[in-house]
């Protein structure tokens, strides 16, 4: 069950420009969960006639809810139980920013910008244990946070230029000029967006040993650095790994879910495009030129996020492609 609602208001300025201002949100009800119902109960101490821990990943099967609540010396016959719920919830709330603008001299723009927050409980609803990530099946509501979705910021602008007539302007009436120096155009995409979420991960994924394997670290001191460092000391240390630890044995991690933000991107396309009329203005070829990413901006990968591993903390990537060109050819009757 979705709940949608908005309210928008939108003015045209001098110039014929439009601009519009949205509160956007959302919010789901009874969205489907699929927990494990059967998890493995964690039992302080040493047995005293062994000494050896009551709990263990070997015993995690007869330590099972329902195999604990079988007769005396009965096998142990039960293994992750999934029930379907519909217990999961979201919420979504915006504020959108629209300016756009007709033709003026050739050139038309329009610009969206959003700040949003997307919270929820669960971001991938499929209907599968292993698809939720949940921390402690007992309690869906201690992972309520930033949503896998979020992206507080996003801007996108889109523009199109078209050129003057050159040989008009330069009082040059030449068919072959005309071809050369008229009918150009300028058309670009440019998106900036701030990173998403993410969880940080005990490097011992079971040491609540409840047989999830979906464990967090825990958080033993200030795991947030300095802003404004470099590219370079970004990839090398993203945040301070020294305030992760192993969560202790038969407890769950202390950290929250999705509290690193990860890195932003940003990137332009664009494209230069030139038509050819043909006799007449029904028949013409275009020529585009297009530039994928068209500054080569590299955008961060996110950073190693499971405690205690190799390359945690440390960006060893990157996201999206380099330049790319692609040149067409195209005939309109």
């Amino acid at each position: 069950m979705v709940y949608e609602y908005n309210l928008t208001l939108e003015q045209e300025l001098a110039g014929g420009v439009v601009v519009s201002a949205a509160y956007v949100g959302n919010d789901g009800r009874r969205l489907p969960w699929m927990p494990d119902i059967d998890p493995a109960v964690y039992i302080p101490g040493n047995d005293p006639v062994t000494g050896l821990p009551l709990s263990t990943v070997a015993n995690e099967a007869s330590r099972r809810v329902l195999n604990r609540a079988l007769p005396a010396g009965s096998p142990d016959i039960y293994g992750q139980v999934g029930v379907f719920t519909d217990t999961a919830t979201s919420s979504y709330n915006s504020f959108q920013l629209q300016v756009r603008t007709h033709e003026y001299h050739g050139l038309t723009v329009q610009g969206n910008y959003t700040w949003s927050h997307n919270l929820d409980d669960q971001s991938t609803y499929y209907i599968n244990i292993a698809s939720n990530s949940t921390q402690n099946p007992a309690c869906l509501k201690c992972d309520w946070a930033n949503s896998d979705l979020d992206h507080r910021h996003m801007l996108v602008l889109s523009y199109f230029y078209r050129t003057p007539s050159l040989t008009k302007a330069m009082k040059f009436n030449n068919p072959v000029a005309r071809q050369i120096f008229d009918n150009w155009g300028l058309s670009g995409i440019s998106s900036f967006t701030s990173g998403g979420w993410a969880s940080v991960m005990s490097s011992n994924g079971d040491n609540s040993l409840t047989g999830q394997g979906d464990d967090r670290a825990n958080i033993v001191g200030n795991w947030r650095l300095p802003s404004g460092r470099s590219d370079a000391e970004r990839r090398a240390q993203y945040f301070n790994t020294a305030a992760f630890a192993v969560n202790p044995v038969g407890s769950f991690g202390n950290s929250g879910r999705n509290i690193i933000p990860m890195p932003g991107s940003w990137g332009t396309d664009a494209a230069i495009l030139k038509h050819f009329p043909i006799k007449s203005e029904q028949r013409e070829l275009e020529f585009r030129a297009e530039f994928f990413n068209a500054f080569g901006h590299t955008n961060l990968a996110g950073p190693g996020l499971t405690e205690g591993t190799s390359g945690f903390g440390q960006i060893l990537g990157q996201i999206g492609d380099q330049r790319i060109i692609q040149l067409g050819l195209k005939f309109m009757f």
